[in-house]
């Protein structure tokens, strides 16, 4: 495990958001895991790279797990304190970048909850010592 510093743009029509989270990134078999927990709505997250695809698990406040595959179209429930809501994700292109101290993805997707447009685009990165 090696500590890293989480960095995630979010764009929605041409609005883009920033967030930085203090996190870890775990390599395992050549498959990796971003790890970070969101204070502001006391939420732990983990982008998993997988070979078919990245996760994004959530527990705590916020508690889901939403794939992201190419070409596809992915539902999951997203369990908040008000209720479940219905999370999508219809992703166009999966992009990776692996180097010795930084991991970029970029999900290429629309992003809906309970039918509403919430992203368009996302960029995940986690800069780490070597």
């Amino acid at each position: 495990m090696k500590k890293a510093r989480i960095t995630i743009f979010t764009q929605l029509d041409k609005r883009i958001n920033k967030f930085s989270y203090d996190g870890s990134v775990v390599e395992e078999a050549g498959l990796y895991a971003i790890n970070y927990h969101d204070t502001s709505s006391n939420t732990a997250t983990s982008i998993l790279c997988t070979n078919g695809g990245v996760r994004v698990k959530r527990s705590g406040e916020l508690t889901s797990s939403l794939d992201y595959i190419e070409g596809m179209l992915t539902k999951a429930d997203l369990q908040t304190p008000y209720g479940i809501l219905t999370q999508s994700a219809h992703t166009k292109r999966i992009e990776k970048k692996v180097s010795e101290k930084r991991i970029v993805i970029v999900l290429d997707a629309k992003q809906y909850v309970d039918d509403q447009l919430v992203g368009e685009k996302m960029m995940i990165s986690a800069e780490y010592s070597a």
